[in-house]
């Protein structure tokens, strides 16, 4: 990356409240790294607040500001709680500039071999967990005439493979979801972004 580019993205992200689900591992920790590097007031969530923890001090290792990063334990099928964390983050920081829907639970196996009860957890958590999360930032991004909505999909969100029906089922779901979103919020100044990466080291089957 250039210096110039670089640069760019400083000036992009500096200042702004992103909010990170799944943060404490993969793809949203290497997120929060680098929003933090770019001086962005991030919102760190996930189950594990000792994973959080350690996120937290690895911003903070980079160059990342205390008062810039808050941990906020979420898990995104307890929809009780949403509300209340939503309410905690804006509080913190007054507003949420880009919500990234990143948390997500992977499974692996033939469909046969596949419970109802698994099917049913991963779609609560890659798509209706991000579908409670985003009606609930909605209203403010709307108040505020600006934001930017993002979820993370997959390869397996465009191209079902062996193996990964539920994973893929959810993950084309979410992608639906964006679609529709973006359509629907295009005139109160809200961007919705799909995120596709392939494949990824992390913690998922």
């Amino acid at each position: 990356m250039s210096v110039e580019q670089n640069q760019t993205d400083v000036e992009a992200f500096s200042n702004k409240v992103i909010w990170i689900t799944g943060a404490s591992s993969g793809i949203g920790e290497g997120l929060a790294l680098a929003f933090a590097r770019c001086g962005a007031k991030v919102v760190l969530s996930g189950r594990d607040k000792n994973q959080l923890n350690r996120v937290h001090g690895a911003c903070q290792a980079d160059g990342a500001v205390s008062k810039n990063l808050l941990i906020l334990p979420l898990d995104v099928t307890d929809y009780n709680s949403m509300p209340q964390t939503v309410e905690r983050a804006l509080a913190e920081f007054g507003r949420i500039d880009i919500l990234m829907n990143n948390a997500g639970l992977g499974a692996r196996a033939f469909c046969l071999e596949t419970s109802m009860e698994v099917y049913r957890r991963v779609m609560e958590v890659n798509l209706f967990g991000a579908i409670a999360l985003t009606k609930l930032v909605l209203p403010s991004m709307i108040k505020q005439g600006s934001g930017h909505i993002t979820v993370t999909s997959s390869v397996a969100g465009k191209v079902g493979v062996p193996l990964r029906t539920a994973y893929s089922a959810a993950k084309f779901a979410i992608v639906g979801f964006a679609d529709a979103l973006r359509a629907e919020t295009a005139h109160h100044g809200i961007k919705v972004s799909t995120i596709v990466p392939g494949l990824v080291r992390t913690n998922a089957v």
